[in-house]
């Protein structure tokens, strides 16, 4: 209906008080993308997470990924715990499409801590994206049998 105001995320979800979701979605690419879109998006997953005082994540949806925010989201996992997990337009659609006829909230769940995990193992941006894309397609695999 509108955009999210300020200081907020996009879409903010409480699972039966189990774990959050902050939802950042932006159209922005490269550079562009970079410049306007990690630090409010860390910034508005941090103030979440101490808001809503359960496990929380941030969920970063683009049409491409740049790898500079990449890097800034796993710097702030390491150095914070904020945890806020990209995924491409491309493959939320995807997700959204192997959930539709089954979807529990632990899906959901077990895919951001894995995405979490996996930000943590990687050496750097471009291996953690490369990653996300083969979990992403574990985890459409998983659903889709």
């Amino acid at each position: 209906i509108s955009h999210a105001g300020g200081r907020e995320s996009d879409i903010e979800l409480i699972y039966c008080g189990k774990y959050a979701v902050a939802v950042e979605v932006t159209l922005s690419q490269g550079n562009r993308q970079f410049a306007t879109e990690t630090e409010p998006v860390t910034r508005h997953v941090e103030r979440f997470q101490k808001k809503v005082g359960i496990e929380a994540f941030g969920l970063f949806v683009a049409p491409t990924l740049n790898e500079s925010t990449a890097d800034w989201f796993q710097y702030n996992a390491r150095r914070k715990n904020i945890a806020v997990i990209p995924l491409t337009l491309d493959q939320f659609k995807a997700l959204l499409n192997a959930w539709a006829d089954d979807f529990a909230p632990e899906q959901l769940y077990d895919l951001l801590v894995e995405g979490h995990q996996t930000c943590l193992e990687e050496d750097d941006a471009p291996s953690w994206l490369s990653r996300m894309q083969q979990v992403v397609a574990d985890t459409i695999d998983t659903y889709a049998n």
